[in-house]
């Protein structure tokens, strides 16, 4: 009757595809999505690489200062947001999606359809992405964010075009950032 975003199906998702598959969920993402995608600078829960990392993140506490944000602990994102990669590895898997390289073409239609409630509506929803239309076609979106960092994703499957935007700040405005580079990309 109604849709709504829930980390917790990811949770859920995640641990479902380790039971099948038989693989920790991260070596699954390794073998199957990040490998095949070129996505050779991401990776699933490494503390290690994690404290690493180029970017540090940055937040505000009400209307504080910018201050350095601690990291998230691990396995605490598990697959609602356990991956770290780079804007340009996550263009590599929308191209992916453009040329069918690790989803079927069935696999990318049924993952970006929109669900139909109870009462016939669409949902505007599909499988971890969020659809609406712009002018004269559709978009795909999905935004993300956690301690020090926001991100946000827009494609379209029928322009093959893109915006990723990724900020080192929670507070940034990464949905508008994204809305104004996509719009730059295809206007209207």
């Amino acid at each position: 009757s109604a849709c709504s975003y829930s980390n917790t199906g990811f949770h859920i998702a995640g641990r479902i595809v380790e039971i099948v598959s038989g693989l920790p969920f991260g070596r699954f993402l390794e073998e199957r999505i990040l490998r095949p995608s070129g996505m050779n600078d991401s990776f699933f829960n490494d503390p290690q690489r994690v404290t690493q990392a180029h970017a540090f993140g940055y937040t505000r506490f009400s209307l504080g200062p910018l201050r350095r944000a601690e990291h998230e602990r691990a396995g605490w994102m598990f697959a609602s947001g356990g991956l770290a990669c780079t804007a340009e590895d996550l263009a590599r898997w929308i191209c992916g999606y453009f040329d069918n390289r690790v989803l079927s073409r069935e696999e990318v239609a049924r993952m970006t359809t929109s669900f139909v409630l109870n009462d016939g509506t669409p949902s505007n929803s599909g499988l971890g992405l969020f659809m609406e239309r712009r002018g004269e076609f559709s978009v795909l979106m999905h935004g993300g964010g956690l301690a020090g960092f926001a991100t946000q994703i827009i494609f379209s499957l029928e322009r093959r075009r893109a915006a990723v935007v990724f900020a080192n700040g929670d507070h940034a405005v990464s949905g508008r950032i994204a809305s104004l580079a996509f719009e730059e990309l295809i206007p209207g």
